[in-house]
């Protein structure tokens, strides 16, 4: 069943988190050969199953996100608000390695499945909360998205348009950035930590917090009137071309500039690149000379520039590799996101479907999907209205 090459090969996760920054943590854990198993509601399972925005061709119970982010998992269904049912959960904690949750701070402790009761279950076992403000912070008990993650990180604020209005970013910084990846760094150093000392650890994964490391340019370059990170300098900028494609220069170094001018035939700017008072009409000299061509001529002119350019591509585009070949416009479904570090000697497999709800209930429970059902009693939904993300 599992990949021996797999470097999480044997390693048993719990997984009660849902959304997105939990479920794609676990999910690049699945992909590096760990055993998963997401524990959902019986009445519903994950909200992700139910597309918010779903494509036409989506139907209620197939929601493309869902099944992009929960390859490779094992499901199954537990009322944890019903003490009799938790006692599967606490079966299931025995044996495993690490459990992922992202239940506001004090729902897990109320429900008796906190990292003090389950560690002295199970002493080695690496337990992960991944909530928006942490565990401590007085803005802890508050729901959040993503938007107001970066907000409260100071993220936002650096996001702004020619008008100087913060911008909807358009993309999941905070529960990608902050959520899942520093989700998987901390289950990562809590299982090297039981490997070197037996013992478990708790992990504590503010989304915001996690968020804030994204400041480190702003904090440490030029506080001036001009600033490379912000458009202040035409080195490090977008262009808009003839066809209304847009590329990107980010020649910061002067090899880089010196470069990106010599193909240009523009010697005259290279001793301008960092003179503050000439960068408005450097930029507009710039913006007028990409203005005259389309984004194809650029790229076939500056593709053998050592200048840092890179066209800016749609999102089809940069994800042809891993659309659906029968639907290279679409985005609802066959995505094959997952881990994208290559581990030599395993591949994750990026076409292994996600589980139906309570679709491993008989695996685990030793019951049938439909005496596990039966035995659900009423669905307790409120304990569940604690997560953060």
């Amino acid at each position: 069943m599992f990949d021996r090459e797999a470097p999480l090969d044997g390693v048993k996760i719990i997984d009660l988190t849902r959304l997105l920054p939990g479920p794609l943590c676990t999910q690049y854990l699945a992909d590096m050969g760990a055993e998963v198993i997401k524990v959902e509601h019986p009445e519903g399972g994950d909200y992700a199953r139910v597309a918010i925005e779903a494509a036409p061709d989506e139907s209620a119970e197939t929601s493309a996100f869902f099944q992009t982010v929960n390859r490779s998992k094992q499901s199954v269904t537990l009322d944890l608000g019903d003490s009799g049912q938790r006692a599967h959960l606490i079966d299931m904690i025995r044996d495993a390695d690490g459990l992922v949750e992202s239940f506001r701070p004090g729902v897990a402790a109320r429900l008796g499945i906190g990292y003090p009761e389950l560690s002295a279950i199970n002493p080695g076992l690496v337990y992960v909360s991944i909530t928006g403000y942490g565990q401590s912070s007085p803005l802890s008990s508050k729901a959040g998205h993503d938007l107001n993650y970066i907000a409260y990180a100071g993220v936002l604020d650096l996001l702004r348009d020619q008008a100087g209005e913060p911008v909807l970013p358009g993309i999941q910084i905070a529960d990608v950035f902050g959520g899942s990846l520093h989700g998987v760094v901390a289950m990562l150093t809590g299982l090297l930590s039981k490997q070197l000392t037996g013992r478990g650890r708790y992990l504590d994964v503010s989304i915001t917090d996690c968020c804030k490391p994204l400041n480190i340019g702003p904090l440490t370059m030029s506080q001036g009137p001009a600033s490379l990170l912000d458009g202040g300098f035409a080195c490090y900028q977008i262009y808009q071309t003839s066809d209304d494609r847009h590329l990107t220069l980010g020649a910061g170094e002067a090899k880089f500039w010196h470069n990106f001018c010599a193909a240009l035939g523009r010697h005259d700017l290279k001793p301008l690149q960092f003179v503050a008072d000439r960068q408005p009409w450097l930029k507009a000299e710039l913006a007028a000379l990409f203005k005259r061509h389309t984004l194809d001529h650029w790229c076939t002119r500056l593709e053998e520039t050592d200048c840092c350019f890179a066209p800016v591509l749609s999102v089809a585009e940069a994800m042809q590799d891993t659309l659906p070949q029968e639907s290279p416009e679409g985005l609802s479904t066959g995505l094959k996101i997952g881990l994208p570090v290559k581990i030599k000697g395993h591949a994750p497999d990026f076409d292994a479907p996600s589980p139906a709800l309570g679709e491993h209930n008989s695996r685990y429970f030793g019951l049938s999907d439909n005496q596990h059902q039966n035995d659900q009693g009423l669905p307790n939904r409120a304990v569940h209205s604690g997560d953060a993300t």
